[in-house]
């Protein structure tokens, strides 16, 4: 879809981002950025949360969100959430996660408890089937919740398939519903 796009307005671009997959290897428009520097990470999350974030700041951090500073996803989430918690540090990437999906459904104005029960069914159903979108017509009860979660911009809809927007949230729901005793191992 991305060259499609690209072919039919040439001025345009398109910029996709992943981990390194080895589906991603044979792709000839794919290159490899480099992981952020530590000064790179720091004027990052300095830029999202208005203010200056240093090196003294990292030491309150958990290791599992200091090594995860250096991928840009996780860098502005974390500027986000400490301009929000009034410099506050997360304990876990787990927290940040929560911290971005709680705050795009609250975003949407719809009810968070409902919304994140249909999130988790999502999850279940994509991660049983091999993470593969979802048919949308298996939410049919579900009123107009799959479209006004669509703006929160957790999940994608193309055609009549929803899946997650980023793996990890699939996999934070998957985990979630699992915790909910939603479904057995």
């Amino acid at each position: 879809e991305a060259r499609v796009i690209v072919q039919a307005q040439p001025k345009s671009r398109i910029l996709m981002t992943s981990r390194p997959l080895p589906t991603c290897a044979t792709i000839e428009e794919a290159r490899l950025a480099p992981k952020l520097t530590e000064e790179e990470t720091y004027r990052l999350m300095s830029l999202i949360a208005g203010r200056t974030i240093d090196a003294s700041y990292r030491y309150s951090w958990p290791p599992s969100v200091q090594d995860a500073l250096s991928r840009p996803f996780f860098s502005i989430i974390l500027g986000l959430y400490l301009c929000e918690s009034n410099m506050i540090s997360p304990k876990s990437n787990g927290e940040l996660l929560t911290y971005l999906i709680d705050k795009a459904i609250t975003k949407c104005g719809i009810d968070n408890e409902a919304t994140k029960l249909l999130l988790m069914r999502l999850a279940v159903l994509s991660t049983d089937r091999g993470n593969i979108p979802v048919n949308s017509t298996e939410f049919r009860n579900s009123g107009n919740a799959i479209a006004q979660i669509l703006k929160s911009g957790l999940i994608i809809q193309s055609d009549q398939q929803v899946f997650f927007a980023l793996p990890i949230i699939s996999q934070w729901f998957a985990a979630e519903a699992l915790a909910a005793g939603m479904k057995n191992v």
